[in-house]
């Protein structure tokens, strides 16, 4: 996991209990949307990881 992984992961962590449950089902949705449109697909990013590791 890189370092945005884990600061990503973090702020989630801090702001989850803060939402309501509309809320909280809603980015449920936006994530589980996010998977079904990535699965099966194996996206390459060089220039991403560059930066990251700048």
């Amino acid at each position: 996991m890189t370092t945005s992984d884990q600061e990503l992961l973090d702020s989630l962590a801090k702001i989850i209990p803060l939402l309501t449950h509309v809320q909280k089902e809603k980015l449920l949705s936006f994530g589980e949307g996010m998977a079904c449109a990535n699965s099966g697909k194996d996206f390459y990013f060089p220039e991403s990881e560059e930066k990251e590791q700048k």
